[in-house]
């Protein structure tokens, strides 16, 4: 009996299968996982004159993987304290934008803690996902009206709602995509981008 034909046989799909894992590796493509952190404020300088954004994993954690803090512009905002920071152009006409690009591509949520220092201070927090192929926007607004309100319970922070003077309690958690959704070109319009790590 001649089993020639099915050592042959046997040989064409283990090559194939060597080809494919030699391939595999350049052939992978992960799609991108971002949010883009977009800051405002209604407070102007030396009432705050800059700020500090601290980037963790997880519900509610505090174990920072990424933190920057940034002076302002604008009249006013050249104080001592500033003295050898990276200037943002945060100010009371103009945002601040942040890209945050995952890095693990873990299902950990993503927490952003955004705070306002100066003569005064403000400080804010949100909470989100990751998702594939997607950069969505994630605003915080430091607001003159959140000074001095701690009315919100655990899971909630100060919020002024857009067309509005009055502070409210609003869920830390944004859900992906509901506050816009910016395509792979208008994520280059963030001033900075950021790592997201471990």
């Amino acid at each position: 009996m001649n089993r020639r034909p099915a050592a042959s046989v046997l040989r064409a799909p283990l090559a194939l299968c060597a080809a494919l894992v030699a391939l595999a590796p350049a052939g992978c493509v992960r799609s991108r996982r971002e949010v883009m952190l977009i800051v405002t404020t209604n407070i102007a300088c030396p009432a705050i004159d800059r700020i500090t954004v601290r980037l963790s994993r997880g519900a509610g954690s505090t174990a920072y993987t990424w933190q920057g803090t940034f002076a302002l512009t604008g009249e006013g905002c050249s104080t001592t304290s500033n003295v050898g920071l990276p200037v943002i152009p945060l100010s009371t006409t103009a945002d601040y934008r942040l890209g945050i690009v995952d890095s693990l591509r873990t299902d950990a949520r993503v927490r952003i803690e955004v705070e306002g220092i100066g003569l005064t201070g403000v400080r804010t927090l949100a909470e989100t996902d990751f998702v594939d192929d997607k950069v969505y926007a994630v605003p915080v607004d430091l607001s003159a009206q959140c000074q001095t309100f701690d009315a919100c319970a655990s899971g909630f922070v100060c919020r002024v709602p857009p067309g509005t003077a009055q502070a409210v309690c609003g869920s830390i958690y944004r859900t992906p995509g509901t506050l816009g959704t910016f395509t792979a070109s208008m994520a280059l319009t963030a001033h900075d981008t950021v790592e997201m790590g471990p």
